[in-house]
């Protein structure tokens, strides 16, 4: 029997000739989990948090049980019932390899990769044939915040996937056909720069000259108005190649092959502050020179927002001089370092179809490609240390800048350099070089206070400059009585895709459920510091507060005011307006919490967003 299952759109199942009709919405999100685990056990609680996030009733356990059964029966009417299994941690649905279309997705883009160095006519036959298995954004219509989040992952691969058929399309000098496509692209995500540099790229070479710097002209426009930043340096470069008729410039992807690799992001033109961290990070990476007999190694450390990318980034260009051999970039926020190093092995040279499929292998090629050269490597988002050995080189002529959220302690011979709030006068300095020193001299006290209610941190602020950049009739006055009200903060704090809550959001759901709660209550007591009893006050009776505010600290959502006699702790401004964003109903107020210590707290749960 024929069996289909399709996540990649709307949920579909299929057996044989009949169709599986689950539209009961909890029904729907547990199907979709189960699916989207490709196989695997989904822990029972995962599928309770799926469905009710930090709410879930007492009875949720058996709701699920219900849930699971319903979803079994109505599996039985095509002959699928025994692909739901239970499992002693949770359930699972097994799947083959051909019968979901995720999988069969994930292998055709696999396929495609390994032909692109020898038949790239071939490769892209393949990314087209699983970029046609999708029908839709992935698990649309499942109303579940936990679904949503897969989602997003897979939406992401999806256009990952688009841009490097058309990066090879390009190098098949297949120009105009793809014209089209990538108009209807860049509208619908207008952020994304690689597309517009493949579009002024397809316009150019296909001989359309004024399209292409038009194109150019509207994609520079976006990222000013929206991001408050110029292009790239291969976009603007582009724009040169076009005026000046020289020949049309190699894609990155086909040059990497034939040069060192340089695939460092541009510097922020408007970098401020942070003179005496970067003179710490100079003097450290220095001593590691002279001493190490491996890889120097840098962790950045510090809280969401705080602007350790934008560092590691600007130190790095300060330091690219000392590496000519070139520099490496990736992004390990999925904490993948195979799919990196097959990245970083493409940009070395190595053949799509010579790059060995297992972890191990691939790191070893990788040191043996970069062994003796002076490479640059940043490593950003760095979510624990598996995610970054296996991208270490193993020589001293390397260096390598970390971002991270945790300190990564498990690197031997790292030196760690936490990245603070800016105090206020840093805080101001960035945000002159933001929207510019006449503009902060006209207006210093409301320039001062949109300090303030930012706290300093270097997200809120480039989010302030975007949008004052895009309404440029607005002043500081006007910006720093929008922000004035804690209430509504967050919500002036989105720009494009930047955003304050969200960036913050991400730190605080990695947390267990119950260090969720905690933390969601802690809104309850306000901007005073606080000690253990009084966060007891306000937490669940069976939450172990010591070791709950430990790891909030390390999640840098809860800072150590005083550690001695006894520790006290407090939220900074930002985690504290997302902990009492995420309150429903609002958190307690401190005295009222404090005179009910002996009693349970209210639950505090998360609210979706």
């Amino acid at each position: 029997m024929s069996v289909r299952c399709r996540v990649l759109g709307p949920v579909e199942l299929s057996g044989g000739d009949a169709t599986v009709a689950v539209t009961a919405p909890r029904q729907l999100v547990v199907l979709a989990m189960l699916l989207g685990a490709t196989g695997r056990v989904v822990p029972l609680d995962r599928l309770v948090d799926a469905v009710w996030g930090e709410t879930p009733p007492e009875t949720a356990r058996t709701q699920i049980q219900i849930c699971v059964s319903a979803v079994r029966k109505s599996l039985h009417g095509c002959g699928l019932s025994d692909r739901l299994v239970t499992a002693p941690a949770g359930y699972a649905f097994r799947v083959g390899p051909d019968e979901l279309d995720l999988l069969e997705f994930d292998e055709r883009i696999r396929r495609a990769r390994s032909l692109d160095g020898g038949d790239p006519a071939a490769a892209v036959r393949e990314y087209r044939a699983g970029l046609a298995l999708w029908r839709g954004p992935a698990f649309s219509g499942v109303d579940s915040a936990l679904v949503r989040g897969l989602a997003v992952g897979l939406n992401e691969k999806r256009l990952a996937a688009i841009e490097e058929c058309l990066d090879i399309e390009l190098r098949l000098g297949r120009h105009a056909e793809v014209v089209g496509e990538l108009t209807d692209l860049v509208a619908t995500h207008p952020l994304r720069e690689r597309l517009h540099h493949q579009r002024v790229t397809a316009l150019y070479r296909a001989g359309r000259r004024a399209e292409a710097l038009d194109a150019y002209r509207v994609a520079r426009r976006l990222m000013l108005d929206e991001l408050g930043l110029e292009p790239s340096p291969g976009l603007r470069q582009l724009e040169r190649t076009i005026l000046g008729e020289q020949a049309p410039v190699p894609s990155p992807a086909y040059r990497w092959r034939v040069e060192p690799p340089l695939m460092l992001p541009a510097d922020l033109p408007d970098f401020a502050g942070r003179t005496h961290l970067l003179c710490e990070l100079d003097a450290g990476l220095r001593r590691g020179q002279a001493s190490a007999a491996v890889a120097r190694v840098a962790v950045l450390v510090g809280a969401a927002g705080v602007g350790k990318t934008a560092l590691a980034v600007h130190a790095a260009h300060r330091r690219a001089r000392d590496h000519p051999d070139g520099q490496l970039h990736a992004d390990l926020a999925d904490g993948d370092p195979a799919r990196v190093l097959e990245l970083f092995l493409g940009a070395l040279g190595v053949d799509a179809r010579s790059i060995p499929p297992g972890l191990p292998e691939r790191a070893g090629l990788y040191r043996s490609r970069i062994a003796g050269r002076r490479m640059l490597v940043v490593l950003d988002h760095a979510v624990d240390e598996r995610s970054v050995v296996p991208l270490l080189p193993g020589c001293s002529s390397s260096l390598v800048l970390v971002t991270s959220r945790s300190p990564l302690t498990g690197l031997p011979g790292a030196a760690r350099f936490p990245v603070g709030r800016p105090d206020r006068q840093e805080g101001l300095s960035m945000l002159a070089a933001m929207v510019g020193p006449d503009v902060v001299a006209a207006e210093p006290v409301a320039a001062g206070a949109i300090v303030t209610f930012c706290d300093g941190l270097p997200l809120a602020l480039r989010i302030v400059a975007a949008r004052l950049a895009a309404r440029p009739h607005w002043t500081l006055g006007r910006f720093a009585d929008r922000l004035a009200a804690e209430a509504h903060r967050l919500d002036e704090l989105v720009h494009g895709g930047l955003s304050v809550r969200a960036c913050l959001a991400r730190s605080v759901d990695v947390l267990p459920l119950p260090l969720r709660r905690l933390f969601c209550r802690l809104a309850a007591l306000g901007s005073a510091p606080f000690d253990h009893g009084t966060a007891a006050a306000v937490a669940d009776p069976a939450t172990d507060v010591v070791e709950g505010l430990a790891r909030l600290v390390e999640a840098h959502l809860v800072e150590v005011v005083t550690a001695v006699p006894e520790p006290s702790y407090r939220l900074p401004v930002m985690p504290r307006l997302v902990a009492a964003d995420r309150a429903r109903p609002p958190a307690l107020d401190a005295t009222r919490a404090l005179r009910s210590r002996s009693r349970t707290a209210p639950e505090c749960p998360r609210t979706v967003r």
